[in-house]
């Protein structure tokens, strides 16, 4: 079988991804974890057009941070050309990108990961075990020993505000590139912040002279 595994790049590996080649992907083309902080395909920050797509309303929404995909199912059955069409054609629909795409394309054809391998912040901040996506044992075995730590929010360890409880790892992990040393800071923050409004702000100016014709 070919396969390949894929990582976001906010990620920080604890455990052998061998481990995580190893495990089978079964009948279905992808394995995935169920996103902790968008639960459901019908919840709140779910697919807008469930009900018009025909998904369950308690179909779960798996987060697109870590991933097996089975290459030849994903050629056969072109299901990359599937995902880019329905982002095209539902981009009012879109507010994750292609996480969207693969959610909506791929909502009953995902069997579901072991969640140390996408332990995501939103699971941290849960007050209550029972309002956990998981059960007991799997929550806790979850916060206390992650395969794979996942940064899945805006708070970024590179940002100087970040108050995730393993950002440390991050630049232990760091120091280990090219980037050793670096460390975030406000000032550096507020230019960058700048810097990406003020880019923003020029492709829409641009785009909006296109469409006059200027």
């Amino acid at each position: 079988m070919a396969k390949v595994i894929y990582l976001d790049a906010d990620v920080i590996v604890h455990r052998d991804l061998g481990e995580l080649w190893d495990v089978p992907l079964g009948s279905r083309p992808l394995l995935a974890v169920q996103d902790q902080g968008v639960r459901y395909i019908s919840g709140p920050y779910g697919l807008t057009n469930f009900h018009e797509l025909g998904i369950p309303a308690g179909a779960k929404y798996f987060n697109a941070g870590v991933l097996v995909l089975d290459l030849e199912r994903w050629r056969e059955d072109r299901i990359a050309e599937a995902i880019v069409t329905y982002v095209a054609e539902q981009a009012e629909h879109i507010r994750f990108h292609d996480q969207d795409g693969l959610n909506a394309i791929l909502w009953n054809r995902w069997n579901e990961l072991d969640p140390r391998w996408n332990q995501m912040p939103q699971l941290l901040q849960v007050q209550r075990v029972e309002d956990s996506p998981f059960a007991p044992d799997i929550h806790w075995r979850t916060i206390a020993d992650p395969y794979i730590t996942h940064y899945a929010s805006s708070d970024k360890p590179w940002h100087s505000g970040c108050a995730h409880p393993t950002r440390a790892a991050f630049f232990t992990a760091l120091d280990e590139t090219l980037y050793r040393g670096f460390r975030p800071s406000r000032w550096r923050d507020q230019l960058n912040h700048f810097t990406h409004l003020g880019r923003s702000r020029f492709a829409r100016l641009r785009q909006w002279l296109g469409r006059q014709g200027l």
